[in-house]
């Protein structure tokens, strides 16, 4: 089967870098490369990609290779994921500053890249056998996805881009865990035998760690103070990540003493 299944990625990487490397961009004409340096950089290029491809995988990872922070400044290789969509975003940090493209996987196939430039950002979409440039419109509160000439994409594509160039953030283990985590560390002898449920609302930062925690669901003192202390607890997560930036996420937990 690993034969099969590598021939099919390296397929599949070869004819997406070599649709991207048909033409190069020089300001907005196209200009056609030849033939032999084509076939050449495209393999090249594929080989890279699906280097890149098999190495990218959905799950939830821990710190001890990625995601570092150093003196709280992100630094070296960051990888993210939400395996409910089998969605994988990567990117580069030096003291805190992105020094990459941020590449995002479906599937373990690349789909978008972002560039960041010093006064904009490009988008390149890989969709569908053709490759897509945006940009994104900010108007007030209101995000948008346009091309070259500041023209909105058609709804269907609108709604796939903010689907996949956004990503939660999450407790390293999925929620499964998370709940175990919990539940663990509750200390029965310090609730006297009381029942009922809290609910507890916190904030993810942009480095994945819990912050605020604040009761928004009262029981008795007790179970109060149980809960909260049991959420002090909880190590740091995976941040959530949207339009390329690492973002502060909103969560409540309700924690159940039957």
């Amino acid at each position: 089967m690993y034969p099969i299944s590598l021939t099919i990625f390296m397929r599949n990487a070869y004819k997406r870098v070599y649709k991207h490397c048909r033409y190069t961009v020089v300001g907005s004409n196209f200009k056609k490369k030849d033939k032999m340096n084509r076939i050449i950089n495209c393999t090249l290029i594929a080989f890279f990609v699906l280097s890149n491809m098999l190495g990218q995988s959905p799950r939830l990872t821990d710190f001890k290779t990625i995601n570092q922070l150093e003196n709280n400044k992100k630094q070296g290789m960051w990888r993210i994921c939400d395996p409910t969509k089998k969605l994988i975003m990567t990117c580069e940090f030096k003291d805190d500053s992105i020094i990459s493209d941020i590449n995002y996987f479906l599937d373990s196939i690349q789909i978008m890249s972002l560039k960041k430039g010093k006064n904009s950002e490009e988008l390149y979409v890989y969709r569908n056998n053709d490759i897509i440039e945006c940009q994104m419109k900010k108007d007030g509160n209101k995000t948008s996805f346009v091309d070259r000439n500041n023209k909105e994409f058609d709804k269907e594509l609108q709604d796939w881009l903010f689907e996949h160039i956004s990503i939660q953030a999450a407790y390293i283990g999925g929620n499964a865990e998370l709940l175990e985590l919990i539940k663990s560390n509750i200390d029965l002898s310090r609730v006297k035998g009381k029942k009922g449920t809290v609910k507890i609302q916190f904030v993810i930062d942009e480095n994945g760690y819990l912050i605020n925690p604040k009761i928004v669901e009262r029981s008795s003192k007790l179970l109060n103070d149980e809960a909260l202390r049991v959420i002090k607890l909880i190590p740091r997560w995976q941040p959530g990540n949207q339009f390329g930036k690492f973002v502060k996420c909103l969560y409540t937990v309700p924690i159940v003493f039957n």
